[in-house]
């Protein structure tokens, strides 16, 4: 076997090996869980695992700043509040922010989010359905 036959094999092979190893056996597809939209002063979460939306009440002066989905969690950050909503348990939990208390960061992975503001660290498991803090 010559080189330029290796360094075309060697590759595609390495390649179909990680696409079978991303796809175990049992794994699902955790990159389109939950699909969140704001309308009409609602936030509303569609989890594909329970082939249903969960919606939420945004108060009249509630304006949205980001909405992240990611697996099996979605994460919306308001004016007045952080939610997020998890595919596992169905719903929405919530945490209330201080008057002047700014996001400094947003992380969101397939089972778990952290939520860093400058006074505290929140964090989110999608078993659970709930946040935790840390000041």
């Amino acid at each position: 076997m010559n080189l330029k036959k290796i360094t075309t094999i060697v590759p595609a092979f390495l390649f179909i090996l990680l696409i079978l190893i991303s796809r175990a056996p049992g794994q699902e597809d955790a990159s389109a869980n939950v699909i969140v939209i704001l309308e009409n002063e609602r936030l509303s979460a569609f989890s594909s695992r329970d082939n249903d939306w969960v919606s939420v009440k945004l108060s009249g002066v509630e304006r949205v700043f980001r909405k992240i989905a990611k697996g099996n969690v979605a994460v919306v950050t308001t004016s007045e509040r952080v939610l997020a909503f998890s595919a596992l348990t169905g719903s929405w939990s919530e945490v209330d922010l201080d008057l002047d208390e700014l996001i400094r960061s947003i992380q969101v992975e397939d089972h778990v989010a952290t939520v860093k503001t400058d006074s505290r660290a929140l964090g989110f498991n999608v078993r659970s359905g709930k946040w935790v803090e840390s000041r």
